[in-house]
C-alpha cells in the first residue's frame, strides 16, 4: 500500500474543502469563520508542502490526525457537545490511523477518543460553549459527508487491495518464474557440481599420476647420478657396466626380470649375457639371429624402443617367440636398443609378469642407461687405442735405442777405417814410393849405362822388390786388422 500517495490525496481533499468553505463564508460575510477556515487552509497548505518535500508519511499522518481531532472537538463543543452532528467524525481518525500508521496508533486514538467522549458527556455543562437549535439538518449533512468520506476510503481501500492483489499475482508469477529459473539453476549447479566432482577426481588422479611421475623422475635422476659416478663406465669395463645396468633397472623399476643382449657383428646375432641371469629354462631364448628375425632387427634399428604392453598380441614379438609363446610367463616387455654411430651394439630387455603400462620416465631411464653403455664402449675403445699406442711408442723407443747403438758402432768402425785408410795412404805415399823410385832409377841407369854388371843389377832389383813386398804386406795387414773390410 502506497501510504504517501493516499496521504497526499487526503491533504489535497482537505485543502480543497477548506478553500471552498473559506470562499463560501467570505461570500456570506461570515468574518469569524472565514478567518478560521483561512488559517486552517494556510496551515494545511504548509503541511502539504512539507509533506511533498520531506515525504515523511508518519509525521504528517500524526499532524493530520491531531488537526482533525482538535477540529472535531472544537466543533462539537461549539455545537451542543455530545449530541453535536460532527462528533461521529472521530471514527475517521481511527480509520486513517489504521491505514497510514500502525496498531499502536489505532489503540492510542481509540483511547483518546473514548476518554474525550466521556469527558464531554460528564462535563458537558462546563465545556460546551455553544448550542444550536434544530440539529437534524446538520446531522443529515454530517452523516452524508461521513458516508461520502467512508465510501471514498472504501474505494481507495478496494483499489489499493486490487493493486496489491495484482502486484501479488505479478510477484507470484515472477516468483514462479524465478522458482523455475532457480530449479533450472539448481539442476545446472547440480550438473556443474557433478562435473566439478568428476574434475576433482580426475585432478586428484592427475595429481597422483604427477606425484608418481615425480617419484619416477627422482628414481631416474638418482640412477643416472649413481651410474655417472661409476668408474667402470669411464674406464670401459663393459662386463661390469652391463651388470650395473641390469641391477639398476631391476631395482629402480621393480621388475621381475631384466636381461642384457650383446650384438655379435661377425655372426650377426644378439647373444644373451647370462653372467647374471640364473634362469636355466630352455623355454627362454639365448640368442636371436638377424637372418631369422629381420623384422625385429629392422624395428630396433629404426626406433628408440619397443613397447609391448601385451607380449602375446604384439606382432613383432609374436614371430620372435612363436616357438616359446605358450610357455612364456611374462605379460609385458620393453626393449631398448643400444645404438652407436648408427650401429646396433646391444639391447636392454625388461620383462614383467603382470601387464604393465610403461611410463615415459621408465623409457627415459633405459635410454639414458643405453647412452651410458655407449659411453663405456667408447671408453673401452679409447682404452684399447691408448694401450696399442703405448705399445707402439715402446717399440719405437726400443727401435730408436737400438738404432742409436747401431749408428754409434757404425760411426766407430768408420772412424777406425778412416784411420787405417790414412795409414794405408801414408804407406802408399811414402813406404811404397821409395822402392818404386829405386827400381825406376835402376831402370834409367840400365838404359843409360850398358856397362853395369848383371849380377849387381839383379841384386839391386831383388832388394827393391823385397822392400816393395814388405810394404805391400804391411798395407794388407792394416786393411785386414779387426776383421774390417770395405764391405762392412
Amino acid at each position: 500500500m502506497d501510504k504517501f500517495s493516499i496521504l497526499v490525496k487526503i491533504y489535497r481533499i482537505i485543502i480543497i474543502a477548506l478553500l471552498l468553505l473559506t470562499i463560501t463564508h467570505v461570500v456570506f460575510n461570515s468574518v469569524e469563520k472565514s478567518i478560521t477556515f483561512g488559517i486552517s487552509l494556510i496551515a494545511f497548505s504548509v503541511f502539504y508542502y512539507l509533506l511533498i518535500k520531506t515525504r515523511s508519511v508518519k509525521l504528517f499522518s500524526w499532524v493530520f490526525c491531531i488537526a482533525i481531532y482538535i477540529a472535531i472537538i472544537f466543533y462539537s463543543l461549539q455545537r451542543s457537545g455530545i449530541v453535536a452532528p460532527g462528533l461521529h467524525w472521530m471514527m475517521i481518525i481511527v480509520l486513517l490511523s489504521s491505514i497510514l500508521l500502525n496498531r499502536k496508533a489505532v489503540i492510542f486514538w481509540i483511547v483518546i477518543i473514548t476518554f474525550s467522549l466521556i469527558g464531554i458527556y460528564l462535563f458537558e455543562d462546563v465545556l460546551v460553549f455553544g448550542v444550536i437549535g434544530n440539529q437534524n439538518w446538520w446531522h443529515i449533512v454530517s452523516i452524508s459527508g461521513l458516508l461520502i468520506v467512508g465510501i471514498y476510503f472504501v474505494n481507495i481501500y478496494q483499489k489499493e487491495t486490487l493493486r496489491i492483489n495484482n502486484k501479488l499475482i505479478q510477484l507470484n508469477n515472477e516468483l514462479k518464474t524465478q522458482s523455475s529459473l532457480l530449479s533450472q539453476q539448481a539442476e545446472t549447479i547440480s550438473q556443474q557440481y557433478d562435473e566439478i566432482k568428476k574434475s576433482h577426481i580426475e585432478l586428484q588422479g592427475a595429481n597422483d599420476l604427477l606425484k608418481e611421475k615425480r617419484e619416477k623422475i627422482g628414481v631416474v635422476l638418482k640412477a643416472l647420478y649413481q651410474i655417472s659416478k661409476e668408474e667402470d663406465v669411464h674406464e670401459g669395463n663393459l662386463q661390469e657396466v652391463r651388470n650395473l645396468i641390469v641391477d639398476y633397472v631391476k631395482n629402480f623399476l621393480k621388475l621381475d626380470r631384466v636381461t642384457f643382449w650383446v650384438y655379435d657383428y661377425s655372426k650377426e646375432k644378439l647373444i644373451l649375457d647370462d653372467s647374471y641371469d640364473n634362469i636355466e629354462s630352455q623355454r627362454y631364448l639365448k640368442e636371436v639371429r638377424k637372418s631369422d628375425h629381420n623384422e625385429y632387427f629392422d624395428f630396433l634399428m629404426n626406433n628408440e624402443f619397443l613397447n609391448a604392453n601385451d607380449v602375446k598380441n604384439n606382432p613383432i614379438l609374436f614371430n620372435l617367440k612363436k616357438n616359446h609363446i605358450s610357455d612364456y610367463e611374462y605379460k609385458s616387455l620393453l626393449d631398448c636398443p643400444i645404438m652407436s654411430y648408427g650401429k646396433l651394439k646391444g639391447v636392454i630387455c625388461c620383462e614383467s609378469m603382470a601387464k604393465r603400462h610403461w611410463l615415459d620416465e621408465e623409457i627415459l631411464l633405459l635410454k639414458s642407461l643405453a647412452d651410458a653403455y655407449v659411453i663405456a664402449i667408447k671408453a673401452a675403445q679409447r682404452k684399447d687405442a691408448n694401450e696399442r699406442l703405448i705399445k707402439k711408442q715402446l717399440e719405437i723407443a726400443e727401435l730408436n735405442s737400438n738404432l742409436e747403438s747401431m749408428v754409434y758402432e757404425r760411426t766407430r768402425k768408420i772412424q777406425d777405417m778412416n784411420k787405417k785408410l790414412t795409414r794405408y795412404a801414408f804407406i802408399n805415399a811414402h813406404k811404397i814410393r821409395g822402392p818404386l823410385c829405386r827400381l825406376l832409377g835402376l831402370q834409367i841407369l840400365i838404359e843409360m849405362d850398358n856397362q853395369l854388371h848383371p849380377e849387381e843389377i839383379k841384386k839391386h832389383m831383388l832388394d827393391g822388390l823385397n822392400e816393395l813386398d814388405e810394404v805391400t804386406k804391411m798395407a794388407s795387414k792394416i786393411l785386414e786388422d779387426d776383421e774390417f773390410s770395405i764391405r762392412d
